[in-house]
């Protein structure tokens, strides 16, 4: 099912084939099988999954990717300095700060309307050398590594979350706590762009 944004008269958005591209990149394309996530790992869960499993300040603003499940049912992480594909072609508009890294901001253009800026935001990594404001980036090209970072228990993993404005959104006064309060953006299941089967877990 492709992606249509809440009552705009929008294109469908094709899916996007990152997880194809991320581990052919990682040399794993033939060690995958489907994304593992558990309870506090997906869009607007409530709960945190690391740590006391506590509930969150904020629903969650996006996916956290970190297991998966490989073709003989074992189940693995992703590793530190895995490279990150973008997921559509677009413009790099900025890097913010997180608690386990850096968070890479590209925006995209939407089929036929000049009138919503729609992004992508890749947390918790080590964003590559050279990009620069306005720098045009294709569908697989590489942005950053997962960053080795760990904190609280939290082991390192990547974070996506997509949203969306009707207005002109200066992305180098974003960080977490604006992005959190979905005034500027409004935030999108990111699972719903990636065309990857995944399997939800009932706990930790």
């Amino acid at each position: 099912m492709d992606l249509k944004f809440n009552a705009m008269n929008i294109p469908p958005l094709r899916k996007s084939r990152f997880t194809e591209i991320f581990f052919r990149e990682n040399a794993l394309e033939n060690s995958f099988k489907e994304w593992v996530f558990y309870k506090g790992m997906l869009f607007d869960d409530l709960n945190k999954w690391w740590g006391d499993q506590g509930r969150r300040d904020t629903p969650h603003e996006g996916v956290d990717f970190c297991f998966y499940k490989d073709g003989q049912g074992g189940v693995h992480r992703l590793n530190e300095d895995m490279k990150i594909p973008v997921m559509y072609d677009g413009v790099f508009a900025g890097i913010i700060n997180d608690f386990l890294g850096k968070s890479v901001i590209i925006e995209h253009k939407l089929p036929d309307n000049d009138q919503i800026r729609w992004c992508t935001i890749y947390g918790h990594t080590n964003p590559v050398d050279g990009l620069h404001a306005g720098m045009v980036v294709r569908e697989g090209d590489v942005i950053a590594t997962v960053s080795g970072k760990a904190r609280a228990g939290i082991i390192p993993h990547l974070h996506i979350s997509t949203g969306w404005s009707s207005e002109v959104v200066q992305y180098a006064q974003l960080d977490w706590e604006i992005i959190s309060a979905r005034k500027i953006l409004r935030l999108l299941d990111p699972l719903q762009l990636i065309d990857s089967v995944y399997l939800r877990k009932a706990g930790t």
